[in-house]
């Protein structure tokens, strides 16, 4: 519902790009930010753990 009333704002006010922001990891909350999406900019810590989960949402986002 938040995501389709941010799609609604941005499209009344000619705004060209909505950003959402999901929680850290790669599981349900993950899959629920990168849905309906066209681009997805993926952060994470320079630890192994984390390259490790980033290599794990690339693929995911490949997916969709």
């Amino acid at each position: 519902m938040v995501r389709q009333k941010a799609e609604d704002a941005a499209i009344e006010g000619g705004i060209p790009l909505v950003l959402i922001d999901g929680a850290p990891g790669i599981g349900c909350t993950a899959v629920a930010a990168i849905t309906d999406t066209d681009l997805a900019l993926v952060v994470t810590e320079p630890t192994l753990s984390g390259i490790h989960d980033m290599e794990r949402i690339v693929q995911l986002c490949k997916q969709f």
